[in-house]
């Protein structure tokens, strides 16, 4: 395979990365308030066979203490997908929170030029 360029695929790779892939959770939604951060993450994010990744938001409950929800990444195991799942799951617990905090770059690109 070095001399080819050939890579060869692994069938349990596979039925494992298919299984991560229906594993995807979107928690029930909660009832929220104040500013909210989120965050996508993955491990092993350079191998498509390997990477596994999941979402999470944070924020000030009304007790003053922080709260978190979090889940593995729907479909696709990327960061990107990880950072959306998050953006999901804020929306549909809050669709006017006072502020969301995404430090994904791509992705606020992508919500400017696509809900603007």
């Amino acid at each position: 395979t070095r001399l080819y360029g050939i890579v060869p695929r692994d069938a349990e790779l596979e039925r494992q990365r298919r299984m991560a892939e229906a594993a995807g959770t979107i928690s029930q939604p909660r009832s929220i308030r104040g500013r909210i951060y989120t965050d996508g993450s993955a491990v092993h994010s350079s191998d498509p066979l390997l990477r596994r990744s999941a979402w999470a938001a944070t924020w000030v409950g009304p007790d003053g203490q922080w709260q978190r929800e979090s889940g593995i990444t729907l479909g696709r195991q990327t960061v990107g997908r990880g950072e959306l799942s998050a953006a999901i799951w804020v929306y549909e617990s809050n669709t006017a929170p006072d502020g969301l905090v995404i430090d994904n770059k791509c992705f606020i690109y992508f919500i400017h030029r696509n809900l603007n």
